[in-house]
């Protein structure tokens, strides 16, 4: 879903997107890729699970992890060296769901300013 909120998955990104679930996971470069390209066609086509992850990842997980998982979609939604006003709205939403500190949420995105684009 953050990926897509700008409206596109290029192939560029979901390259980058395979890498960086590689390095912040234990997946394999074909498990990654199998979860990206699954990933992408379910948001593309319009179905919406991702408030039942994000429900099932605040019960089963701890801060340190909700954080880590806020570090890494900010950098999924800089694969594509843009990060739009959609996947950063995309993100807050998330975090907030997951009660994740807005201070927290602010240092990491201001560690991806760079790529901030307007709409």
């Amino acid at each position: 879903e953050v990926a897509f909120a700008d409206g596109e998955i290029s192939a560029n990104e979901s390259a980058r997107m395979r890498r960086i679930l590689r390095d912040f996971s234990r997946l394999s470069a074909g498990e990654a890729g199998l979860l990206v390209q699954m990933a992408s066609t379910e948001t593309i086509r319009g179905a919406n699970a991702g408030e039942d992850a994000v429900a099932i990842f605040a019960e089963l997980s701890d801060v340190a992890q909700r954080q880590d998982l806020i570090g890494c979609l900010y950098a999924v939604a800089a694969a594509d060296d843009a990060l739009v006003m959609a996947e950063e709205a995309t993100i807050t939403r998330v975090a907030s769901a997951l009660a994740v500190d807005p201070g927290f949420v602010d240092k990491v995105r201001q560690s991806y300013a760079r790529f901030a684009r307007p709409e």
